[in-house]
């Protein structure tokens, strides 16, 4: 595995996630992209499209500087020494927050994408945004529950139609193989 993505929205799910996923790729020594998608209205009809794209670059900029300071924080909180040649923070404007991620990880080349199993709506299983995720991502997107602690992952469940068991398996393999995790296949 090269290259994981991590998404956050600043609740404490997603930056519970975050610190999952920082334990995770220190552990394998991989790529880290933490990404935020920035999210602003689009209509507003009282200021020009020109006004709007500078306030949109301000508060992308902004959202940057608090993601970079989030994710200092986090490699301090956790006595880790961040490299900075493999962790890369991005914060960039989108209207949807699944499409933006998703165009994010394919541009990227992500191995895996790491997302809370909920964000700042505070459904309780799984967010509007998680599992739109799950759905639209070409990459195995592992959600991380709001309490979960990194533990080295031991084995990996996967429910499977058996229908394209080969190319799955393809996909979920290298997620297991740097922690010589054991997968098993429900039907």
């Amino acid at each position: 595995m090269k290259t994981i993505l991590v998404c956050t929205d600043f609740s404490t799910t997603g930056n519970n996630a975050l610190k999952y996923a920082v334990q995770y790729a220190t552990t394998i020594k991989c790529h880290l992209v933490v990404f935020n998608v920035v999210r602003m209205a689009r209509i507003n009809p009282t200021i020009s499209q020109a006004v709007f794209l500078e306030l949109e670059k301000k508060e992308e900029s902004i959202q940057q500087q608090k993601l970079e300071s989030l994710v200092g924080k986090i490699y301090l909180d956790l006595h880790l020494k961040k490299n900075a040649r493999r962790v890369s923070v991005v914060a960039k404007n989108g209207i949807f927050v699944t499409e933006t991620l998703v165009a994010a990880a394919k541009d990227q080349k992500v191995d895996l994408i790491i997302v809370g199993t909920h964000g700042a709506t505070g459904l309780k299983l799984f967010g509007s945004i998680s599992s739109e995720i799950i759905f639209k991502a070409s990459a195995p997107v592992l959600a991380i529950p709001p309490r979960y602690r990194y533990r080295k992952l031991k084995t990996i469940v996967y429910s499977s139609d058996l229908k394209n068991l080969v190319n799955e398996l393809r996909c979920i393999a290298p997620v297991a193989s740097p922690e010589k995790a054991v997968i098993e296949i429900l039907n």
